[in-house]
């Protein structure tokens, strides 16, 4: 099955990479298509499929391959292969309304697209559907499956919870490899995701004031940057990150920048499919892409000497869990920080969680006096999809950011 059009058109995207103007994202993306063309194939019993909001840290410290569901269904979209392999679940009996990120990737598992899963673990927190994905891989082809049930609020019996069953998932680790997780490794794969960790927010810091960093190339590409952090690759990846900002992007003369370009933050991921919509943002319409929330950091720096603690801490701390105000206070001190211009929102189709606190970030945006954007669509499925539509909306909230 190497041979199968997933395999060969994700080979041919290594083409592409000289072109690419930003190195941590050629670092990404190298290793993706080489997790996907190579590793998937070779090394099947190291490879667990993880969902978006699964920290990886413990997986890392096991030598273990996560593989995220939603990447896949990425790089299916950008290939030019989602509505196929969305058709293939779909005639198995997946509804419409199922995400479409979810579809395209078990249609190309069904497919024998990439090998059937041996491993899974998935949290619950955000995507319900992750949780679904687990279920159907286990009852159709046996998978090792595992779930971390996260609880909504993060107090301190939802935090002794999540403990408990992080120490599952070391036992789960060590079953599934039949080794030892030792302590040591454990700590190494904390320590490098703190590094990864410092150099992120330090890139972020740097974006917070004038830089020309194309964003969409950011949102499209880094988003898979953060699966890394726990391995030395992804310290690299955010190491490179901070770096080319610092030395290529931040530039003399840049002090007008706000006079000839508006600063945008991106609420949820971005069409994946073919078409120039953020590119047209940013260069044609100097909408600059200052920040999305997929590359926002939420936890702190992690405790070596409390593993278990720390990671319960970080997961249970996800802004999309917890009450209202939180979020609210999130989004009016990135406004703020980030000296915002305009809020875009991604309203994907699917989704229950993001689109549906799309009120709350209106409400911010409202009290921040700062023009709001709702775009309705789906990220991975081009099945509806007018980009004149979208990009006459885009140049409509352009207009209104320049009379403001």
């Amino acid at each position: 099955m190497h041979n199968n059009d997933f395999t060969q058109r994700i080979k041919l995207a290594r083409t592409g990479l000289s072109g690419m103007p930003i190195k941590a994202v050629r670092l990404v993306i190298e290793n993706q298509i080489d997790m996907f063309t190579k590793l998937i194939w070779n090394e099947p019993e190291r490879v667990v499929w993880t969902n978006m909001a699964m920290p990886l840290e413990l997986l890392y410290a096991a030598g273990l391959i996560p593989i995220n569901i939603e990447l896949v269904a990425g790089w299916l979209s950008t290939l030019s292969l989602a509505r196929k392999y969305i058709s293939v679940s779909e005639g198995n009996g997946f509804s419409n309304s199922i995400c479409s990120y979810h579809k395209a990737a078990l249609g190309l598992i069904d497919s024998g697209g990439v090998n059937r899963p041996l491993g899974v673990v998935v949290t619950s927190n955000i995507c319900d559907g992750g949780v679904g994905v687990a279920n159907y891989l286990k009852m159709k082809y046996g998978t090792n499956a595992l779930v971390l049930n996260v609880p909504f609020k993060s107090e301190k019996a939802s935090k002794e919870y999540l403990v408990k069953q992080y120490g599952d998932l070391i036992g789960w680790i060590e079953n599934f490899t039949g080794e030892k997780l030792t302590d040591g490794k454990i700590k190494e794969a904390l320590e490098l995701s703190n590094e990864a960790r410092k150099c992120w927010l330090k890139a972020m810091e740097l974006r917070k004031g004038e830089t020309d960093i194309p964003g969409h190339l950011i949102l499209r590409n880094l988003f898979g940057a953060t699966f890394l952090f726990g391995s030395q690759l992804g310290y690299e990846v955010a190491k490179s990150y901070y770096e080319e900002v610092l030395e290529k992007y931040i530039k003399p003369g840049y002090n007008d920048l706000p006079s000839k370009r508006k600063r945008i933050l991106w609420i949820h991921f971005a069409p994946l499919y073919k078409n120039d919509l953020l590119k047209y943002l940013e260069e044609e319409l100097l909408c600059q892409i200052t920040i999305d929330i997929t590359g926002h950091i939420y936890w702190h720096n992690h405790d070596v000497g409390k593993p278990l603690e720390s990671l319960a801490e970080r997961t249970v701390s996800h802004f999309y869990l917890g009450e209202a105000e939180e979020r609210n206070s999130l989004y009016a001190r990135i406004i703020d920080e980030y000296r915002i211009d305009g809020v875009i929102h991604m309203m994907h189709s699917g989704c229950r969680a993001i689109p549906g606190a799309s009120w709350q970030v209106r409400d911010v945006a409202d009290k921040a006096q700062v023009p709001y954007l709702e775009l309705s669509g789906d990220c991975i499925d081009p099945r509806g999809f007018s980009e004149g539509q979208m990009k006459l909306r885009l140049e409509a909230f352009k207009e209104m950011l320049w009379r403001r």
